[in-house]
Formats: structure tokens, C-alpha cells, sequence
């Protein structure tokens, strides 16, 4: 029979696991994070998560936020072969992962380091440069940087600016770009905190983004991101989440559930008959002694034995 302490250890496993699926990841760009620097929003209405790029056998969107570093040759193979399938990658971010990510999957765009600042067509402070896209939206950016080649989607206003040393160079400034490539297609946004939720639910960022993705299905990549355990184990309690929520699953661990509770309750009746059985022997052979004491003592020997 199962033991206290492995009875123990299993309770505290399952408590340990439900507080780490119940409390937010603070890690930044993280799909579990509903703090100002996660991307819930974003993941909320996404269909899941791709945590390998072998997992690349659907056709729609891929998102890939902020590489934190460079693909493999076997995720350069597959995301090519993604796009050949005719499908779209959007990538948030700059600087050279996103310029290195792009070079290899065979496109030209190229992210500039410099930072766009706007004194007079911002929300709230220079560092939030407004953008227009080519279907007039006007989009909230934060310490967004700006990019050269492809067709730009978006751009910023005249009023925008780098510096350059102790020069300032006027834009406007391509934000975002498109580029077609074999069958399918990228999309270049410059500013890596766009789909940050507190950046994301500002002016028609999200209308923009949705936009962007036609309708079709959209995934976010976390196999270019850098792993930490907790998010590790926050990935893999949601995977089994929605393994569990299947219908045939939930049958299936009912009839286990039920199976398991019948065994335990024959096992404590073949528990309670032996002890019935020990004890009568026992008062026949002393009739004297506390027959209550004696089955007090047994109890504790099985329980010892458990």
C-alpha cells in the first residue's frame, strides 16, 4: 500500500505545481507574465505556444519576439521551409540577432541601433514616437529603433528624430516592413516592446498586429528565447493543462480515478478482516489479555508497514 510519506510527497509535489501554474512569470517577454513587460495579451488570443521549431507543421503565423539568440542550423532549415509552405513570420525586435535572424532566412531588411525620438507626435514623452501605418492607424511606440530595405507598412512622422552624435537626422523612420520570400513572407517591427502589455493595448497596436496577421491562425516561438527553469516548467503545466482538457482524456483519468479509489477501499477491507482475524485468534490463545489494546497495537503495525 502507498505510505504516508510517499502520500507526503505527492501532495506536496501537486501543491508545489498549482502554485507555480497560479502565480505570473515575471521573466520579461514571457507569454505568462501579466505584469507590464509580459506578452499575455498577446499569448491570450494566440493558439499556442512553439517551444521547437520542429513543431513548425501548421500553416498561419509564427511570432517571434526579441530573439535572445541565434537559431540552429536545424531551426534555420525549418523556419525555411515554413515560408516556402507559403506562410508569414512576424519578428519584433532589432539589432544584430534580429539582423543576423533575417540574413538567414534570406531577406534584406536590416534593424538600425539608433533610437527614434519625437518631441511633437508622441504619447506622453518623446520616447513614445507615434507611427502611421499605410491603412492610417496610428500606432504607440517605446524606445523603438527603425529599419532600411523592404516595403515600409509603417512609418514616423517628420517630426521624428535620431541623433547622431550632436546632429539630429529627421525622419520620417520605416517601423515596420514586409518582405516576400520564396512562397511566404516577413514582417519587420523595429521596436522589440511593442507587444509588451502595457505597450500593446495602446492606440491601434493590437488592430495593427491583427491585422497583420490576416485573420490566420498565429503562434509565438519561445525556442529563440532563453529558458529559464521556472518558465520551463510554466510551459510544460501548460501543455499538460490542455492535454488533460481533451474530453477523452478526462474520461480516462475518471475511470483511473474510480479504478484507483476501489482498489484502496478493497485493500483497507482485506486491512480490516485480517485484523479481525489476528485479533480472535490472539483472545483464544489469551483470553485475558485487552482485546481493544491488542487491535490498537495492529492498526499501528499496518500502518508502520504501509
Amino acid at each position: 500500500m502507498i505510505s504516508k510519506i510517499n502520500i507526503g510527497l505527492i501532495t506536496f509535489i501537486f501543491v508545489m505545481l498549482i502554485l507555480i501554474s497560479y502565480f505570473p512569470n515575471t521573466q520579461p517577454f514571457s507569454p505568462f507574465n501579466n505584469g507590464w513587460n509580459g506578452i499575455s495579451s498577446l499569448y491570450k488570443n494566440s493558439s499556442g505556444l512553439i517551444t521547437s521549431s520542429s513543431m513548425l507543421n501548421f500553416n498561419g503565423v509564427l511570432v517571434i519576439v526579441n530573439p535572445e539568440k541565434m537559431p540552429t542550423n536545424k531551426d534555420i532549415q525549418n523556419l525555411n521551409n515554413f515560408l516556402k509552405n507559403g506562410n508569414e513570420i512576424i519578428i519584433f525586435g532589432d539589432g544584430n540577432l534580429v539582423n543576423g535572424l533575417i540574413k538567414l532566412l534570406g531577406g534584406n531588411i536590416i534593424t538600425n541601433n539608433e533610437i527614434v525620438y519625437d518631441d511633437i507626435f508622441n504619447y506622453k514623452s518623446n520616447i513614445f514616437p507615434l507611427a502611421l501605418t499605410n491603412n492610417k492607424e496610428k500606432l504607440v511606440l517605446f524606445y523603438t529603433s527603425y529599419l532600411n530595405n523592404g516595403t515600409p507598412i509603417a512609418n514616423t512622422s517628420f517630426f521624428s528624430y535620431i541623433k547622431n552624435g550632436s546632429n539630429l537626422i529627421y525622419g520620417p523612420f520605416t517601423v515596420s516592413s514586409e518582405e516576400y520570400i520564396n512562397k511566404g513572407k516577413i514582417i519587420v517591427i523595429s521596436d522589440p516592446y511593442f507587444i509588451l502589455n502595457y505597450v500593446f493595448n495602446l492606440g491601434n497596436n493590437q488592430k495593427f498586429f491583427f491585422n497583420l496577421t490576416n485573420g490566420e491562425k498565429y503562434y509565438i516561438a519561445t525556442f529563440l528565447q532563453n529558458e529559464t527553469p521556472y518558465l520551463f516548467l510554466k510551459i510544460q503545466i501548460n501543455n499538460l493543462s490542455k492535454f488533460i482538457s481533451q474530453l477523452y482524456m478526462q474520461i480516462i483519468l475518471l475511470s483511473a480515478f474510480f479504478i484507483a479509489s476501489i482498489f484502496v477501499y478493497s485493500l483497507k477491507e482485506e486491512a480490516k478482516v485480517n485484523n479481525s482475524y489476528n485479533i480472535n485468534k490472539i483472545m483464544k490463545e489469551h483470553p485475558d489479555w485487552d482485546k481493544n489494546l491488542i487491535n490498537e497495537i495492529l492498526e499501528e503495525k499496518n500502518n508502520e508497514s504501509k
